[in-house]
């Protein structure tokens, strides 16, 4: 739709131009280049015709502070991919899409089973991130992971993604720890409807098949939207891990779907909710045995709010939402520790209050109530199966002295479910802009909830009825303390240039003592890891047909200590070079289109202590590639059915990301697929 849209803007400006060009000089002149032509009309695009400034092009974000705001005055580093990427990437699974967004660094375990980090957070375990699904958070309720496989969405159904790096807890509370992953459905136009039906197979490298099949059905009457998703997939991985066995089939199945209503134009009533489940492999920090483990997610969230009201409050929101994960395992398949017969829940409850004090001075407030509990064989039989209630306080404003400067203070307090005590966190940030630069300076401090594993686990061997490792009461929050310094610079309509520098400070990172010779324990270290980083990102329109996006980030360790090996935050786990370049365009009046990703990332070593009972693991990951890519063929001018191959491959083919020892190579997977789509 927004090709065509363009594709009629351009023709009718050459027609303008045409008529005009023969009697009298050209009117239009963009980037001090007159616009004579046709040619010169495609090379400076749409946006250079309507003389939009930088931060119209950029458009806004939600992702920041939970509130529709400009991308170029947001308070912290946010990267976007689009709803046209995404389909073209070849990436068939959300944490693959995630791969080239600077200051990201991802692993794979299995097939469905990933790791995702931010900015130095690299290790072996993936709770240091707030996942959301159209504002809705989908992080574990049992230890705030993300898993990737219950996201109950693909590539496909991607509107957006917004990538938030750095320090956020004090808009998201507990586990904005390193970011935000702000995952938003496709969308469409008031009165209108989308129907979208796929199916794809292909196999790889290694005699393996795959499979994907999706529904995707929106209908927006302007008042009331109606939107339902669904998915299927299944992968038969056929690359041996290290101990000869391949990975199990991953097969994942969900559904998800939003009422929207909207009356007067002021209140808007807004019902969410899904469910999805996975057969998978179970490596984790403490399962590193690559066995068969059944998940299932459900999720449900209702919001109320009413906007441009009289009186003191502009706004004001009320939601609550609720999340149940099930873990399920065949015990005699297992030698070490699993996760099996897990039930955990959790729910809350806020409301949200903004408000214009004056014309410069904007100010927010609001409340969160949580009640989490966990039933599990692997808990303290003191603390399972018992309710926990937490809550939130937290508060914003933002100033704006001049036009051109930006103010933003926010602050919050907090105490999961899991902590005794109060714990604060806040972020400071100060925006320069003009027509076409931006200049941010922030800082914040955000922190990790300890998990009910690290406070109250109670693992014993399975065969000698030991405990081998005990969770700590004691054991407090990992905190995330980060200055940075940001840019967005746009010499031409057509070329834009984000670079960033930051430094982060990690405190009270958690780590396995093994020590003691009885009762092992979580605990603290007490070393704190300082890290200085670097991002850049790029964006060039080299013409209607062709969008190159270069990015690249580095990091390095200042300071850290060499006794305790916490879970994340190690030098050697991350790759302290990445560099990636993504192109896709459409040619051929839009009837065929592509896309094409290349990155390369810095050797990386682990040498750590995992599993139950504790194994060392010691994996030295090579420089290792990533390329996929797509193209895909409108079959029919009358009908919109499409035709695509995607290509997926790591290089080198036997190179494994992780270092749990079944852990499997990533290899060349390719799908042919074909779409119904009416967008």
């Amino acid at each position: 739709m927004m090709g065509r849209n363009r594709a009629t803007l351009l023709v009718a400006a050459a027609l303008m131009l045409g008529r005009t060009a023969a009697a009298a000089p050209p009117g239009v002149v963009v980037d001090d280049k007159p616009i004579t032509d046709v040619q010169d009309i495609e090379d400076v695009g749409l946006a250079g015709l309507l003389n939009l400034d930088l931060e119209d092009q950029l458009g806004t974000t939600t992702a920041v502070s939970r509130t529709s705001e400009s991308l170029l005055r947001a308070a912290a580093t946010v990267s976007s991919i689009d709803s046209f990427e995404a389909r073209l990437s070849g990436a068939r699974t959300l944490p693959e899409l995630l791969r080239f967004v600077p200051g990201v660094q991802v692993s794979r375990n299995a097939a469905g089973n990933h790791l995702v980090a931010v900015r130095g957070t690299a290790g072996i375990t993936g709770n240091n991130l707030v996942v959301l699904l159209d504002g809705v958070p989908l992080n574990s309720p049992v230890d705030a992971s993300v898993d990737w496989d219950l996201v109950p969405i693909t590539p496909f159904d991607v509107e957006r993604i917004e990538v938030v790096r750095g320090p956020v807890s004090s808009i998201y509370g507990a586990n904005a720890y390193a970011g935000v992953v702000n995952i938003v459905t496709h969308d469409t136009v008031s009165g209108r409807h989308v129907v979208a039906v796929r199916g794809l197979g292909g196999g790889d490298s290694a005699g393996g098949t795959t499979g994907d099949a999706g529904f995707r059905f929106i209908h927006n009457r302007g008042w009331l939207k109606l939107k339902w998703l669904a998915n299927a997939t299944r992968d038969d991985v056929l690359q041996a891990g290290d101990g000869g066995a391949s990975s199990p089939p991953r097969i994942s199945v969900s559904s998800s779907g939003s009422l929207i209503a909207t009356l007067r134009g002021q209140h808007t009533f807004a019902l969410q909710g899904g469910v999805s489940g996975s057969r998978r492999s179970s490596l984790d920090q403490l399962v590193i045995e690559s066995n068969p483990q059944e998940r299932g997610l459900a999720f449900l969230s209702a919001r109320y709010e009413a906007s441009g009201l009289p009186g003191l409050f502009d706004t004001i929101a009320a939601w609550t939402r609720g999340r149940v994960l099930a873990i399920r395992t065949d015990d005699t398949q297992y030698r070490g520790f699993h996760y099996g017969d897990t039930d955990a829940a959790e729910g809350g409850a806020g409301l949200d209050l903004a408000f214009d004090i004056r014309k410069n001075l904007k100010a927010t407030l609001g409340t969160e109530a949580i009640l989490n509990g966990v039933d599990a064989p692997y808990i303290h039989p003191a603390e399972n199966a018992k309710l926990r209630v937490g809550y939130g306080l937290y508060a914003g404003a933002s100033y704006f002295p001049t036009d051109s400067l930006d103010l933003q203070l926010s602050v919050r307090g907090d105490r999961s479910p899991v902590m005794a005590r109060l714990t604060p966190s806040f972020r400071l940030s100060a925006v320069y802009h003009a027509a076409s630069w931006a200049v941010r300076a922030a800082a914040g401090s955000a922190f990790r909830s300890p998990s009910y594993v690290e406070a109250a686990g109670r693992f014993v061997s399975p065969s000698s009825g030991l405990i081998l490792l005990e969770g700590s009461p004691d054991v407090a929050a990992p905190r995330n303390q980060a200055l940075e310094i940001g840019a967005t610079i746009a010499p031409l309509t057509t070329l834009r240039v984000s670079p960033t520098v930051y430094l982060s400070r990690l405190e009270n990172t958690v780590a396995h003592d093994f020590e003691p010779l009885v009762r092992k324990t979580f605990v603290n270290d007490p070393a704190a890891r300082l890290l200085l980083g670097a991002e850049i990102e790029g964006s060039w329109e080299a013409g209607d047909g062709l969008k190159l996006i270069p990015s690249a980030s580095y990091i390095r360790f200042l300071r850290h200590d060499r006794g305790l090996v916490p879970t994340v935050g190690i030098p050697e786990q991350n790759a302290t070079f990445i560099a990636g370049l993504r192109a896709h365009g459409t040619f051929l009046n839009e009837r065929w289109g592509y896309g094409v990703r290349g990155m390369v990332a810095s050797p990386r070593r682990y040498r750590v202590l995992a599993g139950i009972p504790p194994q060392i693991l010691d994996r030295r990951v090579p420089t290792t590639g990533y390329v996929s890519g797509t193209v895909e063929h409108k079959v029919w001018l009358r009908m919109p059915f499409w035709l695509s191959l995607r290509v997926e491959s790591h290089l080198p083919h036997d190179a494994v990301e992780s270092p749990f020892p079944q852990a499997v190579s990533g290899g060349t997977s390719a799908l042919i697929g074909l779409e119904y789509r009416t967008e």
